[in-house]
């Protein structure tokens, strides 16, 4: 329609001036004043219309050239060349008019790229409701997996919780056995006591039972206060006085007293500390593990009773206090041995459970497809399953299965974060990936790589042996630059490459420019955060195809921008 106009007006102008031409030359018509001072006023009109529409800047060319026209014909009317001052304010307006159509289509072409930016600002809007919304599901899914986190991590507390307490249990039980052991010497002892009292212990030795007596009541003591190593000592003086108190007065009473009342009196309580201590025994497992010493006891305590039966107390007495020895000997030798068999039970148990924590570790770190993902998707998880793995090997050949279990422990749960971790970074890089194909161009190309998802332009990008960016890659720069803004978790890195033509320095320079140029632009112009972006000039050293023919040099410079998604997760 515009081209239409300016079509007309320009054969318009032309066919005025031609007229005006013939009418002058060949001298047919006079020059009317009147006429001649309205073309000059329709020219004058015109130019000015046109100074006012911007025509200046628009259409400079014509503009000039109508402007030039016009002063010309007042020149000419100056000089009395009147024919020739029409001709040239004719021209003069033809021009001017020109201007103007110039001008107008000039408008008309900038409001429609007004308006095709507006559906281009339209169709990105768009775009970021829908980059919202998958926004939405990421931190949904960020939130179950933060979830997910804590219960293993309160699975592991909870597994460390039941670990310290089967050990507070071991330790408590082992304490238990020592307080029974404690409390059994001095239960011998006041059955020691009892003896002598009841042969005169208050006539014979009052000193030496009081002084007894007085010792067992602080093993007991120290005994209910838990103080196990001062109530062992104690009580093995106590037991060892007591027995003293006993024997001196058995002594007296046998040479004061021939009563065999008091003898079986005697007798028949040896024969109940026998039967006590022959009971404790069995707790310790005397049977098994000192079965002579208790039957032996065993035997001299039927014999002790039997003897009692023929009146015999003398020897009954005598048969008791050996059966007494026997059996005291059967519960240290049992005691013994208990605590023997229940170390070793729990040593056996702990390597146990160390050689298994191994198995699992190996069972896992033998698996290609497992490893694979975690050493490229959470490589700080892996090496830290690697290190604690490390650590119990080594604890294992030092056959150190405490450490075992501690570092065996510490890498499948670092291992179980790793996979968990790349789980969750796998996700993430799809989502990534699906967001730039949405929004890039068709010819850019997209793919993950060692160090996160890869975005990679045209290999024109940059003007030819130069630094400053082709134009006509603005619009997809600015829409990295959306996707870049919209990803705030990730670093970024701009890596240029050249090929190999002129020297390394001069590549390496070259290559670091166009990377602090790209870097620029993106967060000048397209509102990616500065500090989020790493420029980075490679140089010739990684090429990507041959440099000895011209396709490859050209696939060679280029400019990689690198999503880290893999740094972040670490």
């Amino acid at each position: 329609m515009i081209r239409c106009r300016l079509n007309c007006l320009f054969v318009f102008g032309r066919l005025s001036l031609l007229w005006v031409m013939l009418c002058v030359g060949c001298g047919t018509v006079k020059v009317d004043p009147l006429e001649l001072g309205r073309c000059f006023h329709q020219a004058e009109q015109a130019i000015q219309i046109a100074r006012q529409q911007n025509v200046p800047e628009l259409a400079e060319s014509a503009f000039y050239q109508a402007d030039q026209l016009l002063i010309q014909a007042k020149q000419a009317l100056e000089d009395g060349q009147q024919g020739y001052g029409l001709e040239l304010a004719v021209r003069a307006q033809s021009e001017a008019d020109y201007a103007v159509a110039i001008a107008r289509k000039i408008q008309g072409q900038e409001k429609i790229e007004q308006l095709n930016q507006q559906l281009s600002v339209a169709q990105i809007e768009e775009n970021s409701l829908k980059v919202k919304a998958a926004q939405a599901y990421q931190s949904l899914a960020e939130e179950r997996a933060t979830q997910a986190e804590a219960r293993a991590e309160a699975a592991e507390r909870k597994a460390n919780l039941a670990e310290g307490t089967a050990d507070q249990a071991k330790q408590k039980s082992s304490a238990e056995i020592q307080r029974a052991s404690i409390q059994l010497q001095l239960d011998r002892a006041k059955i020691y006591l009892e003896i002598a009292k009841a042969a005169g212990a208050d006539a014979h030795a009052p000193t030496d039972y009081l002084q007894a007596e007085s010792t067992i009541r602080e093993g007991e003591e120290l005994l209910n206060n838990y103080q196990l190593e001062a109530a062992r000592d104690l009580s093995a003086h106590a037991e060892a006085l007591a027995k003293d108190v006993q024997m001196v007065t058995m002594v007296a009473a046998a040479e004061e007293q021939t009563n065999s009342s008091q003898v079986l009196a005697i007798a028949e309580l040896t024969i109940q500390q026998v039967e006590d201590e022959i009971r404790q025994s069995i707790k310790f497992n005397a049977e098994t593990h000192a079965p002579d010493n208790i039957a032996e006891a065993k035997r001299l305590l039927d014999q002790a009773k039997l003897q009692i039966t023929q009146e015999s107390y003398q020897l009954s007495y005598q048969s008791a206090k050996q059966a007494l020895v026997q059996s005291e000997k059967a519960t240290a030798i049992a005691e013994n041995s208990e605590k023997e068999r229940q170390k070793a039970e729990a040593e056996a148990e702990q390597t146990a459970q160390a050689k298994d924590i191994i198995f699992k570790l190996d069972e896992q770190l033998n698996n290609k497809e497992i490893i694979e993902r975690i050493s490229q998707l959470a490589n700080t998880d892996y090496q830290s399953v690697l290190t604690h793995y490390e650590k119990a090997k080594k604890a294992e050949k030092q056959e150190n299965y405490p450490e075992v279990l501690t570092q065996g422990q510490r890498g499948l749960t670092r291992l179980k974060s790793a996979i968990n971790t790349a789980d969750s970074v796998e996700e993430k890089e799809k989502q990534l990936e699906q967001q730039l194909r949405q929004q890039m161009p068709k010819n850019v190309q997209i793919e993950r790589t060692e160090k996160g998802i890869m975005v990679r332009l045209d290999t024109d990008i940059f003007e030819p042996n130069s630094i400053t960016l082709n134009p006509k890659h603005y619009s997809a720069l600015k829409r990295l630059g959306y996707v870049i803004k919209s990803n705030a978790s990730y670093k970024i890195n701009i890596e240029a490459h050249s090929d190999s033509i002129g020297s390394d320095k001069a590549n390496l320079t070259m290559s670091q420019k166009r990377a602090d140029n790209f870097s620029l632009y993106l967060s000048q112009k397209c509102g990616a955060p500065k500090e989020r972006l790493k420029a980075i000039g490679l140089g010739e050293e990684f090429p990507v195809a041959s440099n000895i023919n011209k396709n490859g040099r050209a696939k060679n410079r280029r400019v990689d921008t690198i999503f880290l998604t893999r740094e972040m997760s670490e």
